[in-house]
């Protein structure tokens, strides 16, 4: 008879199965922990890089600050619409009389009639365009070219002009205008074998022109309508000549820097809550474990709350700190922002308000956006800078947990089939004991029954 062997366990009455796995997960504890710390790093890995990305974030603003260009926050207004005012640059507030005699004008020249714009012209020969002191172009005419073919020939020269075919209702003209206003550019034309009439004075409906105009009593000249570098960070639009000064204001635009400003703080204190959040702050736990207390991200924090409460070199007076125009810093580390406070600075001293925040040396001025700047360069940009290297560590801890969990894996699977194994030999031996027994007892049985 041979002995039904269960590797459960029923030969031997134990559960071998439960005892073997609780052997096993003994053995598993530290690779449990291993997988734990895996994934703790894997978190921490994702909680710098995102606080990296806040700080890149930060500097934007804190760029946007430091240049006067894009510090500059003003406005400004004409009071007459043939003169439309932009800022576009550092404008210091003022007010300036604009008085404009004439526009800038391109030419406009046209050909003699034609009774049709398609049929040939009979007419062979050249039209040579100048633009200015430029290098003249040769446009060739054949006798069999209409004028909207030479039209399409002086579109293709490569010359400063533009060339369609103007249709009054009855007759068809050449116009050709010049692409750029100003004296400088005034288009000359020699024809030769043709009778277009461009070369005619009288067919010159419009003569280039530049702009003249005076800025309180000053004489500018320009060859176009956009009038720049006259008022300091100001461009001036001009679109028909003016009957009385147009006056043009430039003040100060509070409300536009005190956005800019709002921007930087609520990244500072986005980069604050991450920071707390990640590594442990008063009563808030750290995100992951490997995170608590972490000094890159601790260390980044306080080199930027160091540079809130300097002052800032280049200014003088009332306005010296962040803090003189209501940036301020609260006990957690967070920026309040007064744009009361800010307003009414801006209104007092304008100038040394922006040289709180932007770098110009034309100015002398070193604002504190430039060591946000740089600070921050050093922390995420610069060569062998922390979070890349904090990052970096993340990477190897990982590689080196991930090959010792192989390890280990390796030795508890071997340590199971050892176990299973060796319960096999013994379920098997008590089968084999359970068998013997059994036939000696049938063998016993057996003989008392023969001997009655």
């Amino acid at each position: 008879m041979t002995a039904l062997i269960n590797f459960g366990g029923l030969a031997s009455g134990l559960d071998t199965n439960s005892i073997i796995d609780a052997m096993v997960n003994v053995e598993k504890v530290p690779l449990t922990a291993m997988q734990n710390k895996v994934s703790d790093l894997a978190q921490a890995k994702s909680i710098v890089t995102s606080i990296k990305g806040q700080l890149s974030t930060l500097q934007a603003a804190a760029k946007a600050l430091s240049d006067p260009a894009g510090f500059a926050s003003a406005t400004a207004s004409s009071s007459d619409p043939a003169v439309v005012a932009t800022v576009t640059g550092t404008a210091p507030p003022g007010a300036f009389d604009v008085n404009v005699t004439q526009i800038a004008k391109e030419q406009r020249t046209y050909s003699n009639t034609f009774a049709s714009n398609t049929d040939p012209l009979g007419q062979s020969g050249t039209i040579q365009l100048q633009v200015g002191s430029g290098t003249p172009l040769t446009v060739n005419v054949a006798a069999g070219d209409s004028l909207a073919s030479v039209a399409a020939n002086i579109n293709s020269s490569g010359a400063r002009v533009s060339a369609s075919v103007l249709y009054d209702g009855t007759t068809y003209r050449l116009a050709v205008r010049g692409l750029d206003t100003g004296a400088a550019n005034a288009v000359s034309f020699t024809e030769t074998g043709t009778s277009l009439g461009l070369s005619d004075p009288a067919n010159t409906y419009q003569a280039a022109q530049d702009a003249k105009l005076t800025v309180d009593g000053i004489e500018v000249t320009r060859s176009t309508n956009q009038i720049s570098g006259v008022i300091a960070g100001v461009t001036l639009a001009l679109t028909k000549p003016t009957s009385s000064a147009a006056i043009v204001q430039v003040a100060s635009d509070s409300s536009a820097i005190a956005t800019k400003i709002g921007t930087f703080v609520s990244a500072y204190n986005a980069l604050v809550d991450a920071g707390h959040n990640a590594t442990g702050f008063g009563t808030i736990k750290a995100s992951v474990t490997s995170l608590t207390g972490d000094f890159t991200i601790n260390s980044a924090l306080e080199r930027l709350a160091s540079l809130e409460g300097n002052a800032v070199a280049g200014t003088s007076g009332l306005y010296t700190t962040l803090g003189s125009v209501g940036l301020s810093s609260t006990q957690d580390g967070h920026l309040a922002f007064d744009s009361s406070k800010l307003s009414a600075a801006i209104q007092a001293d304008p100038s040394t308000v922006s040289k709180l925040f932007v770098t110009d040396s034309s100015i002398g001025a070193t604002g504190i956006m430039a060591s946000f700047v740089s600070t921050i360069d050093s922390l995420v940009n610069d060569s062998g800078n922390p979070f890349a290297a904090k990052l970096t560590a993340f990477d190897t801890q990982t590689t080196n947990l991930t090959n010792d969990e192989d390890r280990l894996q390796t030795q508890i699977d071997a340590y199971q089939t050892a176990l299973k194994n060796s319960f096999t030999q013994m379920e098997l031996a008590v089968s084999n004991y359970k068998s013997q027994t059994a036939q000696l007892t049938a063998m016993s049985g057996t003989s008392t029954s023969t001997t009655g």
